[in-house]
């Protein structure tokens, strides 16, 4: 991928890799993600989001970047998950 040193995310990899033989390597990546969303809802609701609202959005960040870094891994460009990002930032600001 191109303007960008790593282009994936591991948890990810880790996730979609790991068979149900494998309990301890989803259960580690669901903690990972876990702990994602947790930062990112704290932080929305330091910024005076509703928690409700703070829990799906963090879920929705999560989501909506890894599934970009996805597409970006795909089309061999960084510029796909920047382009991304910028539309859940705008998104997201005129939510609140």
């Amino acid at each position: 991928m191109t303007n960008s040193s790593s282009g994936s995310c591991a948890v990810a990899a880790v996730t979609v890799e790991a068979s149900p033989e494998q309990p301890a390597l989803a259960a580690a990546a669901g903690a990972a993600f876990r702990s994602w969303i947790d930062v990112l809802e704290a932080r929305l609701c330091q910024v005076g989001v509703a928690p409700p609202q703070a829990s799906a959005n963090a879920r929705l960040m999560i989501t909506f970047l890894e599934g970009s870094l996805i597409l970006a891994r795909a089309a061999g460009t960084v510029a796909v998950f920047e382009q991304s990002a910028s539309a859940l930032l705008r998104v997201l600001t005129e939510e609140c």
